[in-house]
């Protein structure tokens, strides 16, 4: 994979990505983040297979590093504007340099990632042709609480993050999606994958960010799956909701 370097807006530092360029023209580009705990290597095991056999383009930004107190960048980390402006001047260096189908540019995160996922799609709705977030961080101050409630390790990183756990409202605030729900609703095609049984972060962030989006509007293009599982990811149905692949069986019971 190439190594690339893009200067950040923000704040003129050098910011590094991992780029698998497809072996055709006018490819798909996946851009996959990372999760909580690690860098941009963390899904090359995982992706960089797919986006072989499928001929995309695969884009792996690092956006700050991992949410941990150990990286000295924390607080620019954690879906901060600096971390989401990252993966946006990336994923867009990438479709003016490389040869992309600009037409097809792929998000995905999970966890912490989709976390991030979330945002990035609500300050650049019209970048991503289609959205997949997986067992994402809705609310980053109620993950903190649930985290204080289970004495999770989870508690000082966040705290590391974020500076403090009151008195930085604005901070809680804009680092999560569930504020950004108006904006997410103009999703052009996005899927949210919330797992019942996820013992990181409680389905019931799902559920409230839900009801909101519902509250708002019945007719976006943002999609929900509530499925019978935990705090993982299923990389092949990822694929196949941005391949076109991923098909319902549903029996329309109003005729």
């Amino acid at each position: 994979m190439e190594l690339l370097t893009v200067i950040s807006e923000l704040d003129g530092t050098p910011q590094q990505s991992l780029f698998y360029p497809a072996s055709s023209k006018n490819r798909p580009l996946l851009v996959a983040l990372h999760t909580w705990s690690f860098d941009k290597e963390n899904q090359v095991e995982y992706l960089l297979p797919y986006a072989q056999k499928e001929d995309w383009n695969l884009l792996l930004p690092n956006f700050r590093g991992p949410n941990k107190r150990v990286n000295p960048e924390c607080q620019k980390a954690c879906g901060s504007k600096y971390a989401i402006n990252d993966i946006i001047q990336a994923t867009k260096y990438v479709v003016e340099n490389k040869n992309v189908d600009k037409n097809s540019v792929f998000l995905f995160g999970g966890s912490g990632g989709g976390q991030a996922a979330l945002l990035a799609q609500a300050q650049e709705a019209n970048l991503w042709s289609k959205t997949v977030a997986y067992v994402p961080i809705f609310d980053l101050k109620a993950w903190l609480d649930e985290n204080v409630k289970m004495s999770s390790d989870f508690v000082d990183d966040i705290l590391a993050c974020v500076g403090s756990y009151e008195g930085n409202e604005e901070e809680y605030f804009t680092r999560s999606p569930i504020n950004y729900v108006e904006q997410i609703s103009k999703a052009k095609h996005l899927k949210i994958y919330v797992g019942k049984y996820d013992d990181i972060v409680n389905v019931s962030q799902g559920i409230e960010f839900f009801n909101r989006m519902m509250k708002f509007s019945t007719s976006s293009n943002v999609f929900f799956d509530f499925f019978d599982g935990g705090h993982f990811v299923s990389y092949e149905q990822i694929i196949r909701y941005f391949n076109g692949t991923e098909k319902n069986s549903m029996l329309d019971l109003s005729k």
